[in-house]
């Protein structure tokens, strides 16, 4: 626990904490090289620093777009995710993207061409064997007769650019033209691999190569997967059997919210049956130093999971003082169905003291949780007014 616990304190010594935006983008600090190459054309992966940290991955992206005997040039800028996800593209002033006659994107070209991006390869198409499959080829092949083959399968491969389209006519074939942004299957084609092709490579860049120096700056990143890689690596770096469970607690420890939250969303259900988790959240929740987003968390995570017999009868104690949780507290009572003694007793005793739509609330989950309660508990219910 000690030598967990050190290495934490450590990597969070390093540097205080910022929260990524890209909607409201702060001033880029620096850029550096990654040294993934994205084609041909040396497209390369730069990683963007705001605030001196971290914040995504950027390639400013040039790359020739060939259709049947002409080549247009294509200038578009992509973005990933610190953990090597396509969040978007957009491109330099002045640029556009055109299909074929050179007619420009329209606003719904750009909007399919983002959802395709962030989508599943257009490339890969399914194609069926045993059957006629004299269009995938475009006459490339001798045509199989259908009658004399067995019934058809399905084979998924990726395809050739120039396999999805007709040798004659040159329109996109009818079984992918869902696939790509009408009239423009090449670039749609060319950007998708641009935008996915690599996404491990730069994943691979994060985990190498920032992980030891920003531990805590990309376990504050709001991407779950991202949290997880960071949390289960410096759990690695401990033999202790608890070392991933000691990395939450002291994350929880450290009294940043955005850490705490963090921690909370990569905990196991099974540490909630631990009385060093109850002890944990029971010190968290009442230490007056904690954020109201970090409480309503812990209500929550008692509400779902395992809890200590304590729990319950310590919360409507304080039911007054914590009523601006009074939608989540509800919802711990009600997903449960063992109340110790003297719970019904004291919601009882402080119902008039509640507001009056909360009043409400506590007498329907009476009637509907009746048959969980004792019998001396329906006779106190059963005195209410």
């Amino acid at each position: 626990m000690k030598k967990i616990t050190l290495f934490v304190t450590i990597c969070f010594g390093l540097l205080a904490f910022t929260v990524n935006h890209f909607d409201d983008e702060p001033e880029i600090s620096k850029s550096q090289k990654t040294g993934i190459i994205l084609d041909s054309m040396n497209n390369e992966v730069l990683l963007i620093f705001i605030n001196d940290l971290p914040a995504y991955y950027k390639s400013e992206i040039f790359t020739p777009v060939c259709n049947t005997g002409e080549c247009l040039p294509v200038y578009v800028n992509m973005y990933w995710n610190l953990n090597g996800e396509f969040l978007r593209f957009d491109q330099p002033e002045g640029e556009i993207l055109t299909k074929l006659d050179h007619q420009p994107f329209t606003e719904d070209d750009y909007k399919l061409l983002d959802e395709i991006l962030k989508g599943p390869d257009p490339r890969i198409a399914s194609l069926s064997h045993g059957a006629d499959n004299s269009q995938v080829k475009h006459n490339k092949g001798d045509k199989q007769d259908s009658q004399a083959m067995p019934a058809p399968s399905l084979n998924t491969i990726q395809m050739d650019k120039h396999d999805m389209v007709d040798g004659i006519s040159g329109a996109t074939l009818p079984e992918i033209k869902s696939q790509f942004v009408p009239g423009a299957l090449y670039t749609t084609y060319t950007l998708w691999g641009l935008a996915n092709d690599s996404n491990y490579k730069i994943k691979k860049y994060t985990t190498d190569n920032l992980f030891i120096k920003y531990s805590r700056h990309l376990i504050g990143n709001k991407d779950l997967e991202s949290q997880g890689d960071v949390i289960n690596w410096m759990a690695s770096k401990s033999t202790d059997e608890n070392a991933r469970l000691n990395v939450l607690i002291d994350l929880i420890n450290t009294g940043d919210s955005t850490l705490q939250l963090a921690a909370f969303s990569q905990m196991y259900a099974k540490y909630y049956f631990l009385d060093e988790t109850q002890e944990l959240l029971d010190k968290t929740f009442y230490s007056g130093k904690v954020a109201e987003s970090v409480q309503k968390q812990i209500i929550h995570k008692w509400a779902h999971n395992n809890i200590g017999p304590n729990v319950l009868p310590k919360l409507t104690n304080h039911l007054l003082e914590y009523e601006k949780y009074f939608p989540e507290i509800m919802a711990l009572y009600s997903n449960k169905i063992d109340y110790p003694e003297g719970v019904i007793a004291k919601l009882i005793e402080t119902l008039p003291e509640l507001k009056e739509e909360n009043q409400v609330i506590i007498k329907d989950f009476f009637v509907t949780q009746k048959e969980y309660f004792s019998k001396e508990d329906l006779d106190l219910i059963e005195s209410i007014e």
